[in-house]
């Protein structure tokens, strides 16, 4: 009797393998998602306090005649090409829309319709030093008492941050105007 040698690969041994490449193909592309929301988190971060430092510079020259400091800053121009103007608001990284208001002495700046990680980054991030960048502090939906605010630069608190987003979608940094 002769033996017959296989070299090739049974059906089940393909399916097994095809079954291995799809399941780390799907772990993957939830990493790069995850890796990509992250970034685009992190470009919002860099905008806003772009955004921060040049209310703040331009605060001392701020006039009722602009309207508000969104269009005050819309219309020097002081903002990157990752922010759109319209309405008197700017829309951001990840559909955000961005809204600075106050005056010479003080200025709030808006950030709304955010994902719920995206307002826990924001509401936990170290915004800065009062002395320094002007930062006094953050709050999440409204800033009346017991909404969770902060004051100084630490941000929230962990904990906090994440009872608050769960409600709301907004975050109000506030910031010393003119020096």
């Amino acid at each position: 009797m002769k033996r017959i040698s296989e070299s090739g690969r049974s059906m089940i041994e393909m399916l097994g393998v095809l079954a291995i490449i799809g399941v780390l193909t799907i772990g993957g592309l939830d990493i790069v998602g995850k890796a990509r929301q992250s970034a685009q988190v992190s470009n919002l971060v860099a905008e806003i306090s772009s955004i921060a430092a040049t209310a703040r510079r331009l605060s001392c020259q701020y006039d009722s005649g602009y309207g508000s400091y969104t269009k005050m800053i819309y219309l020097s121009q002081a903002y990157s090409d990752a922010l759109t103007y319209s309405s008197n608001e700017f829309t951001g990284p990840m559909d955000t829309t961005i809204k600075i208001t106050g005056d010479k002495s003080a200025f709030r700046i808006s950030v709304e319709g955010l994902e719920e990680d995206a307002c826990m980054r924001l509401a936990t991030t170290n915004w800065g030093s009062d002395k320094i960048q002007g930062f006094l502090g953050v709050c999440i939906g409204t800033c009346t008492g017991g909404n969770g605010t902060s004051g100084g630069s630490e941000g929230l608190s962990q904990a906090t941050a994440a009872e608050k987003c769960s409600d709301n979608s907004t975050v109000l940094l506030n910031y010393k105007g003119c020096r």
